[in-house]
């Protein structure tokens, strides 16, 4: 079956929620769930470009700003200073977790 003629009709539901055809999906062997693609708007405004995605191209890795690295640096500090003082790290690292 070649996926370039297979054509296929979906409907828009509520909030955006956008089914793909069973027929489709066999036919580029997706999974039923759990598939995560990008959907690009193309030029012509009634037209989307839809491309599964791997998992390597999933995690997008963002830089960290000068102040995400000064916050690091000075919480590293932080649990230096503290381990000087019998502080239980794993006290710490659990207390910090819950702040999140």
């Amino acid at each position: 079956m070649k996926t370039r003629s297979l054509e296929k009709i979906s409907k828009v539901r509520q909030r955006g929620q956008l089914t793909i055809p069973s027929q489709i999906r066999r036919a580029l062997n997706w999974p039923a769930t759990e598939l995560a693609v990008k959907v690009e708007p193309l030029q012509d405004e009634d037209a989307v470009k839809i491309k599964r995605i791997t998992a390597q191209d999933e995690q997008v890795k963002k830089p960290l700003s000068e102040r995400d690295w000064k916050r690091i640096w000075e919480n590293m500090r932080k649990v230096s200073k503290m381990g000087r003082q019998d502080v239980n790290l794993t006290e710490f690292l659990i207390a910090d977790r819950e702040r999140h």
